[in-house]
């Protein structure tokens, strides 16, 4: 009987090890999940003009893919996508190029989009950028070149002569103004579906193989346990009996 709750007892010792290995293999297998994302330039509240390159960072443990996309006015309720969608992680570097010529002047709002391998994302922003392409032109004004004095030669004459000095006339050119058609504000393109790699198959396995040997462990002691509280019933009641047939064997 020693030998045997020796056995369980070292079984149930054993399984509570094997537990704590597969909790603490899924702790570290498990790392701390955290979207980062930052747009360094342009700021908020700075005007742009031209082509602008826009820098920030674009990271994640399970990095997918990042986004930019901008949008009219300080919460713009549609998006468009600026250039293409980045599979490659960018730390204080450029996100994108921006041809702010193709759309109209006014306020935008910028946005940075990191996504995970699982589809879960996590946006940035920078808003109250102003895109100001056209710029009021100057009018140029002719510079006048004096005339010099007409020296009039006094002769006698009965009446004082009247001397008329004719005056250039200033002319003021005229600066043609061409108006420009703003260009159609291209439309947003879907992105594409998340695919699953071999390597995360394998570990979507491995977790649930995790989760069945941690079921599995569990119903073994229980059945350990169970095992043990009936050899232990089984000798209580033994020596219950025995204790009576000695009672009564006293007695007669």
């Amino acid at each position: 009987m020693r030998r045997g709750l020796s056995l369980a007892f070292f079984i149930i010792a054993l399984s509570v090890v094997v537990l704590g290995v597969i909790l603490q293999g899924s702790a570290l297998a498990a790392p701390a999940q955290q979207f980062v994302g930052v747009i360094t330039s342009p700021k908020a509240g700075s005007t742009v003009r031209g082509t602008v390159v826009i820098e920030g960072t674009a990271s994640h443990n399970d990095f997918w893919k990042y986004e930019v996309h901008y949008g009219r006015g300080t919460n713009p309720n549609s998006w468009v996508l600026i250039g293409d969608v980045h599979t490659n992680k960018v730390t204080n570097g450029r996100l994108e190029a921006w041809n702010t010529g193709l759309v109209p002047d006014g306020q935008y709002t910028l946005r940075v989009r990191v996504v995970r391998r699982d589809g879960n994302f996590e946006d940035f922003y920078s808003r109250d950028v102003r895109v100001a392409n056209t710029t009021p032109t100057e009018t140029p004004t002719s510079a006048v070149t004096p005339t010099p004095a007409v020296q009039a030669t006094a002769t006698p004459l009965p009446a004082s002569p009247t001397v008329i000095i004719d005056q250039p006339k200033r002319e003021t050119p005229t600066v043609a103004v061409t108006a420009t058609k703003p260009a159609a504000i291209p439309t947003a393109t879907p992105a594409p579906l998340p695919s699953v790699s071999g390597s995360q198959l394998m570990d979507w396995l491995w977790s649930g193989a995790r989760v069945v040997i941690l079921v599995f462990a569990v119903l073994a002691a229980l059945a350990i346990i169970r095992a043990i509280a009936g050899v232990l019933a089984r000798a209580i009641i033994r020596f219950v009996k025995d204790r009576f047939r000695k009672d009564d064997d006293l007695d007669d």
